[in-house]
């Protein structure tokens, strides 16, 4: 039997408005479909779509894996869902991997697999130990490739391998990065959340900050001394989370905990599966300055930098009221460094100077900030990350009183200088401080530095942590350019050049373009430019500079 016509006024009105639309004319995107073809690409392994001449991997590679089909159908019928669901979403470009959801885990994953750890931070009297900072990290480690067991590339997917990390240097590289984590808030070693995946883990942080070991950040002890830390790395055992990935029976769960006044600690523990609770209590032992720091004169200098209020000190007045109040907090330090042991003396005292002007330094604004770094990388002994904040500031002087030369290059200025000098000589302290690293080879770009020059300091980089993939990116652009394409593409497996979301590089995606141009490879070329711009090739509004 026949439905009866609504009469009621809200179904004659959704009606209306479903006639209203029907009625109208559907917008270009929509009017035809794209012309699709697909051509067999052997770095792929598979067949990939062809659209408006450029290829689209994205649009068929299987997820979660990534994979390429073998048969020219199932790619075309991909394409033209794919196509569909852009058109429908209003996008182009390729599409950034979907980002993980509120890795709130349930209990049930934590039973089952997370690794829950509660700590308990003490001094030697018992007493609870608040702020004190921990790091996780595994043994081994984990690095991402994107490429399966049989050679051929992955698209926006991961296959992840172990590596041995020790936690010597775990230990080592937690103290030597752990300032400049600071500076940053945290944020090149920000905890992904215990239920990790392929995108959002401790090994892989495609734009997150500067480079940095393989470390998490899990937080700092409240007052009572105590924190829960969850891990999930048996997530390496879940075929969806981590497709491919090959990890061994056991791995050891470590932290690294770091307390201003105390001697840093280091504890691991083995683990063969998930769903373990577990509790430890930890004795910190004093360090040399502890005096200094539990000293009434300590707080007193903390409330002195705490109390300059920038926005009151009008233009000009920022520099000089930071550095008066680092003068004053130092001079209230004067009767508790007098109680530290002579030949601790001065070491305690560089270091309470350094702590005091960073804390002020994270909240200064830009033109009291350099005044500041310059003070503290003054401070003997010098330390990396120190010197690396002065050359981060001093570079950003540089970009902005940048003379073009043309190809993306500059002429060299002071400011350009100071911060080259900087950044080398906080790698000449200890190369494995990986954030330097970045910044001297821009600064080198932006003088247009030969590439050899900049492949050196790639290749260093990687000594100091092979699975660096901006390290391994650069590498690769860099032979690309000095036409050792054998050698570049060894280094491709480790990096991706240009989907969103995983480390676009557009340095190396301008390179892969140019060898794809001259190898008569054109729909490929354009891939690799549309993906990272969002644009195709013909688009006179493209630019990809370096």
């Amino acid at each position: 039997m026949p439905r009866p016509f609504p009469s009621s006024p809200r179904a004659l009105a959704a009606l209306g408005s479903a006639l209203a639309v029907l009625a109208a004319p559907a917008p270009p995107a929509l009017a035809a479909r794209e012309p699709i073809s697909v051509i067999y690409d052997g770095e792929y392994g598979g067949y990939v779509p062809v659209v408006r001449g450029i290829e689209r991997p994205d649009l068929a590679a299987a997820s979660p894996g990534g994979q390429l089909p073998s048969s020219p159908r199932i790619a075309k019928r991909r394409a033209r869902y794919g196509l569909a669901r852009e058109r429908r979403a209003g996008r182009t470009g390729a599409a950034a991997p979907a980002p993980p959801g509120t890795n709130d885990p349930s209990r049930r994953w934590e039973r089952r697999v997370g690794i829950a750890t509660q700590f308990w931070v003490l001094d030697g009297d018992g007493l609870p130990v608040a702020g004190a900072r921990i790091y996780r990290y595994t043994d081994p480690a984990f690095y991402g490739v994107n490429d399966d067991d049989t050679g051929a590339r992955l698209f926006a997917h991961y296959r992840y391998l172990p590596y041995p990390y020790p936690k010597e240097r775990a230990f080592a590289d937690a103290l030597l990065h752990d300032e400049t984590f600071q500076d940053y808030g945290f944020a090149p070693v920000a905890a992904a959340g215990p239920d990790i995946d392929q995108y959002d883990n401790p090994f892989v942080r495609d734009g997150r900050g500067p480079a940095a070991p393989p470390l998490e950040f899990v937080g700092t002890t409240d007052a009572t001394g105590s924190l829960l830390a969850v891990s999930g790395i048996f997530n390496l055992f879940d075929q969806e989370k981590f497709p491919r990935a090959v990890a061994p029976a056991a791995i050891r769960v470590g932290y690294v905990i770091v307390a201003d006044g105390y001697q840093p600690q280091v504890v691991e523990r083995r683990h063969e599966a998930g769903g373990v609770p577990e509790g430890r209590t930890l004795i910190l032992a004093e360090a040399p300055d502890r005096v200094v720091v539990r000293a009434p004169e300590y707080a007193a200098a903390i409330a002195e930098v705490e109390r300059v209020e920038f926005a009151t000190n009008g233009a000009g007045g920022a520099a000089q009221a930071a550095d008066g109040a680092v003068d004053r907090a130092t001079a209230l330090l004067a009767p508790a460094l007098e109680r530290v042991a002579p030949e601790a003396r001065a070491a305690a005292a560089s270091t309470a100077e350094a702590r005091l002007i960073a804390r002020l330094y994270r909240r200064a604004p830009a033109e009291a900030r350099e005044a500041l770094a310059a003070r503290a990388a003054a401070l003997e002994p010098a330390t990396p990350a120190r010197l690396y904040r002065l050359a981060v500031l001093r570079a950003g002087d540089a970009r902005a009183a940048a003379v073009p030369l043309g190809a993306g290059a500059s002429l060299p200025g002071p400011a350009q200088e100071e911060a080259l000098a900087a950044a080398r000589s906080a790698l000449a302290l200890d190369p494995q401080f990986l954030p330097a690293y970045a910044l001297v080879d821009e600064l080198m770009a932006l003088e247009r530095a030969p590439a050899a020059e900049r492949l050196k300091l790639a290749q260093q980089a990687l000594a100091a942590q092979p699975f660096d993939r901006r390290a391994r990116g650069r590498s690769a652009a860099l032979l690309l350019e000095l036409k050792k394409d054998v050698e570049a593409f060894d280094h491709l497996r480790y990096t991706y050049a240009c989907t969103p979301g995983m480390g676009g590089d557009r340095e190396l995606a301008k390179r892969l373009a140019d060898y794809y141009w001259r190898m008569g490879l054109p729909e490929k070329a354009g891939a690799y430019l549309w993906m990272l711009t969002g644009r195709v090739p013909e688009d006179p509004a493209v630019r990809v500079t370096p």
